[in-house]
């Protein structure tokens, strides 16, 4: 990949994503950004470029990264209305580099190359701050030249950058440090799985109180505004 540089979008500005977009900002690429709600002032005074949808990201960009909470979260930024791949055009590059279910991973690499276009599979370890000091470990799985072609975007923002597997997925050697797992002995359950403490009930009255619950708030899309 060219030293010059380079139009790379970037999807999903969270603890972590917003310092790896800062890097790639830092090194003097053309980046564009998309995140659920409103793209960090910081990123924008640096010199991001912020987008009104995922779609847009992926038409002005060559390299576009995906760094979101969960496997739905990829699917809706790749895939929703006004998502990446509405967006893509032959010989573009996706590199997802969230947390996601490696069964959804190789059904996502395998629409993206469908469009023409490349499919990295990068997930990290290192948090929050392996993210700001650009220390991350990247474990990648694709062919090996597009493993190359990505290689010099992903050391802005990782140190330990190895290709594990040729096809998409990386993620049954990823590191437990996020919520990947290297044997089925090491997985950590999803908070979902895990047992619920009983529901409060009001005094006097035998029933649970299912009000005391929260629902779950709806969110902004990631592929649009």
């Amino acid at each position: 990949m060219s030293t010059s540089p380079l139009n790379i979008g970037f999807v999903g500005l969270g603890i972590m994503g917003t310092p790896m977009a800062g890097h790639l900002i830092k090194a003097g690429h053309h980046v564009h950004l998309r995140t659920r709600h409103q793209v960090p002032d910081e990123l924008v005074a640096a010199g991001g470029t912020a987008c009104a949808s995922a779609r847009e990201v992926a038409e002005r960009s060559d390299v576009i990264i995906t760094m979101v909470p969960d496997t739905p979260d990829v699917g809706q930024a790749l895939f929703g209305e006004h998502g990446v791949a509405e967006g893509l055009s032959p010989g573009k590059l996706v590199i997802d580099m969230s947390s996601i279910s490696p069964v959804e991973t190789k059904e996502y690499a395998r629409k993206i190359e469908a469009l023409g276009c490349d499919y990295l599979d990068a997930p990290v370890s290192g948090g929050d701050v392996g993210a700001k000091n650009a220390t991350l470990s990247i474990m990648c799985g694709g062919k090996p030249e597009v493993f190359e072609r990505a290689r010099p975007v992903l050391a802005l923002m990782g140190r330990n950058i190895t290709r594990v597997a040729t096809r998409a997925t990386a993620r049954p050697a990823r590191s437990p440090t996020r919520s990947s797992w290297r044997s089925p002995s090491m997985r950590w359950p999803r908070a979902c799985c895990l047992p619920r403490a009983p529901a409060p009930t009001r005094p006097g009255c035998a029933k649970p109180c299912s009000a005391a619950w929260p629902a779950r708030a709806s969110s902004t899309s990631w592929a649009s505004a």
